[in-house]
């Protein structure tokens, strides 16, 4: 089934295998996606339309619907409650994207858009993004990559991972996973991750301006390079400064080893291999040099 729309109410449709249809949108209209479980790919391209695919066979329905400035994509099975749907869609690279599922892995490329994704039991993996990027999930891993704007990010027992991320605030925080940020710190910029029960690992430039708060509870401290504790606290709490220590640089966890290190030096998911000299890069005896290394 191959259908051409141009949606001015609500619209519902039995989808068959191979249903494509087209809906053309003016530019300032947003897409929200609902898909209670399967997989949501939603790939940008430059023209003025969306384009809707489905594979899915039998008397599953497509709910489309254009409302208040946003086309509004929902996904019913008709079957039981384990059968899923998955949508393949393309849409402006400039449309701002809400994607949300239980079950349900979701896949973003390309967008130039604001995006919110919040999921329970599903991946999330985006590339691409500007503006606001929230993204939320229960059980499973975040990807985000090559984004800039505000990143929101949170996951209970899953991992985060940020990479080649321009951004001057981001907030993400995990209970039972890992932290991995390799991006910008901008000056004045504001930098916190939280992870109670995993590790975190945070790139910093040698360019970089901050204040760096540290805090774990019986986890460990590694940086790759010397750094001047000029506040302790009890608990393992310290700070300190690189630069001109502008921008605000949080880290928090409550039993994971926390590593600070060089761009390029370290991949995702890399465990910490620390050696015997390893603690002495949070030895508050040891001067950084004049680029706070």
């Amino acid at each position: 089934m191959c259908l051409t729309l141009a949606v001015a109410a609500a619209v519902v449709f039995s989808l068959g295998s191979g249903a494509d249809t087209t809906i053309a949108v003016r530019p300032g209209t947003d897409l929200q996606v609902a898909d209670f479980a399967g997989e949501v790919t939603v790939r940008a391209w430059e023209k003025n339309a969306v384009r809707i695919q489905t594979d899915s066979p039998g008397n599953d329905k497509i709910y489309v619907k254009d409302a208040d400035g946003a086309i509004v994509v929902k996904a019913y099975s008709q079957r039981r409650e384990e059968h899923t749907i998955d949508l393949a869609i393309m849409a402006p690279s400039w449309m701002n994207l809400i994607v949300s599922g239980v079950r349900t892995d979701v896949n973003i490329e390309g967008t130039k858009g604001r995006v919110r994704v919040d999921t329970v039991h599903g991946d999330i993996v985006v590339v691409g993004g500007r503006g606001q990027i929230e993204l939320n999930a229960i059980n499973q891993d975040i990807h985000l990559t090559d984004a800039s704007g505000t990143v929101l990010s949170e996951t209970v027992n899953g991992d985060l991972t940020l990479q080649r991320i321009a951004s001057d605030s981001v907030v993400v925080s995990t209970v039972n996973g890992q932290i991995f940020y390799e991006g910008t710190i901008r000056d004045r910029g504001v930098y916190h991750l939280t992870s109670h029960n995993g590790d975190i690992a945070i790139a910093m430039p040698k360019t970089a301006n901050a204040t760096v708060n540290v805090s774990t509870f019986s986890g460990e401290f590694a940086s790759d390079f010397p750094v001047m504790l000029s506040e302790t606290r009890p608990g393992r709490r310290f700070c300190f400064t690189i630069g001109k220590g502008s921008a605000r640089v949080q880290l928090e966890s409550f039993q994971g080893t926390i590593h600070i290190f060089r761009p390029g030096t370290r991949a995702p998911g890399e465990s910490e291999n620390r050696n015997e000299d390893s603690d002495s890069n949070s030895d508050s005896s040891q001067e950084p040099d004049e680029d706070g290394e």
